[in-house]
C-alpha cells in the first residue's frame, strides 16, 4: 500500500513471523519489475532495487512494515495506482532470517502486482494483547487496510 508516512509518499509491505520461534538477523530486499524497451528496441522486463527505510531487523518477534519512501530517486517517482497497472509493474520481496530455535536460515518470498497495490489506505492495528498481558500478532489481520485521512490522500499522486 501507499500512503504518506513522515510527511513522504511511502510504500509498505507489511510482513509477519508465523513461526513459534524467534527470528534474528532478518533483512528485507523489495523490488519492482518493469515492462521496459532497450535502445535497440526490444522489450524486457528490468527490476529495480527499491531502498528500504530499515532492511534488517536484529530480532524479528512478529511483525514488520518493510517501507520504501517514494522520492524523486525513486523508480516508482511520479506513478499513480492507474499508470503502475497500466505499466504491469509487480512487486517482489524476500525476507531472510535465521531460525533461532532450528539453527538454520530461513527464508520467504512474495510477489504482487500493481493491482494489489493500495493507495490512500493504511494498515489495521495487527497487534493484541493475549490473557498473560504478553504482545502477539493477530496475523488474521496482518493484511488489514483502513481509509487513511483525506487530507493525507490529496498528498499522494493521481
Amino acid at each position: 500500500m501507499v500512503t504518506i508516512h513522515n510527511g513522504l509518499p511511502t510504500l509498505m509491505v507489511r510482513v509477519a513471523n508465523g513461526r513459534l520461534s524467534m527470528l534474528s538477523e532478518a533483512r528485507a530486499k523489495l523490488g519492482a519489475l518493469f515492462v521496459e524497451t532497450s535502445k535497440e528496441g526490444r522489450t524486457f522486463r528490468g527490476i529495480h532495487d527499491l531502498a528500504l527505510v530499515r532492511h534488517e531487523l536484529p530480532v524479528f518477534p512478529l511483525t514488520w512494515t518493510v517501507m520504501h519512501v517514494i522520492d524523486a530517486n525513486s523508480p516508482l517517482a511520479g506513478y499513480s495506482s492507474a499508470s503502475l497497472i497500466d505499466r504491469d509493474v509487480r512487486l517482489f520481496i524476500s525476507v531472510h532470517a535465521f531460525d533461532e530455535a532450528l539453527g538454520t536460515n530461513v527464508r520467504a518470498l512474495g510477489a504482487y502486482p500493481a493491482s494489489d497495490i493500495a493507495f490512500g489506505k493504511r494498515y489495521a492495528d495487527a497487534m493484541d494483547r493475549d490473557a498473560q498481558g504478553r504482545t502477539i500478532a493477530d496475523l488474521g489481520r496482518l493484511s488489514w487496510l483502513e481509509d487513511e485521512h483525506p487530507d493525507l490522500v490529496a498528498m499522494l499522486p493521481v
